[in-house]
C-alpha cells in the first residue's frame, strides 16, 4: 500500500527531529478515521498524515498486495482493492475536512518528493532543523518499495515513485489497474 514510499517521507522527517518526540502512526494511511484508537488521539508527539496521488497510490497498492501477502494471488487483488479504497477516500475526507486524526501536519507526498522548499516548509512546521540525510534510504518496512524492492537503496530519490501510474501498464497488473481506475478513479478528488 505504497508503505515504502511514504516511509520515504517519514524517514526524511525522522532525520530532521533528532531527539524530538515525533509519533507517526505505523502505516497510517491504512486505518479509516473511525478505527483510530483513543492513544493514537491523545499521544502527545507530532502525528502526520500522508496522502498520495490517488493513480500512483492505487499503482503501487496493487503492486505491492500480493508482495506483503494481502492476497494469495492476483485475482483476490480486485476485493483487496474494496477494503482499502474505501479508506483512501476517508482519508481523503480527513484531508479536506479534519475531524478525527488532528494531525499535527498534513503532507502531500507528491510534492514533498518533488520540492526541497515543501519539505523545508513541512519540518519548520514541524520545528525541526532541515538536513537531506535519509533522503536516499529506502526503508526495508513494508518490503522496501513495492515496484523496486531495495534495487534502489541509498539512491531513493531515483525511484521513479511519481509515475507508479505508467509503471504498472508495464506489468501482469495493467488490466486490474485500468478497471480500478474506470471504477474508481472519477470519484475521488481532491
Amino acid at each position: 500500500m505504497a508503505r515504502s514510499g511514504h516511509n520515504f517521507v517519514l524517514q526524511n522527517v525522522l532525520s530532521w527531529i533528532g531527539g524530538k518526540d515525533l509519533y507517526v502512526h505505523h502505516n497510517l494511511e491504512s486505518v479509516r478515521p473511525e478505527l483510530l484508537m483513543p492513544n493514537h488521539l491523545k499521544h502527545s508527539g507530532s502525528k502526520l498524515l500522508i496522502w498520495r496521488d490517488f493513480d500512483d497510490w492505487l499503482a503501487s497498492s496493487i503492486a505491492k498486495a500480493k508482495k506483503i501477502g494481502a492476497t494469495r494471488n492476483a485475482s483476490d487483488i480486485p476485493s483487496y482493492l474494496e477494503k482499502i479504497i474505501s479508506t483512501y477516500k476517508a482519508i481523503m475526507a480527513e484531508v479536506k475536512c479534519p475531524r478525527y486524526y488532528n494531525a499535527d501536519c498534513v503532507i502531500h507526498y507528491d510534492e514533498f518528493v518533488e520540492s526541497r522548499h515543501y519539505r523545508e516548509s513541512v519540518c519548520s512546521k514541524l520545528n525541526g532543523e532541515y538536513n537531506e540525510s535519509e533522503l536516499n534510504f529506502v526503508p526495508r518496512n513494508g518490503h522496501y518499495s513495492s515496484f523496486d524492492a531495495d534495487k534502489y537503496q541509498g539512491e531513493g530519490s531515483k525511484m521513479n515513485v511519481l509515475n507508479r501510474a505508467e509503471d504498472i501498464l508495464n506489468t501482469e497488473y495493467k488490466d486490474i489497474y485500468i478497471q480500478a481506475m474506470d471504477r474508481y478513479g472519477k470519484d475521488i478528488r481532491i
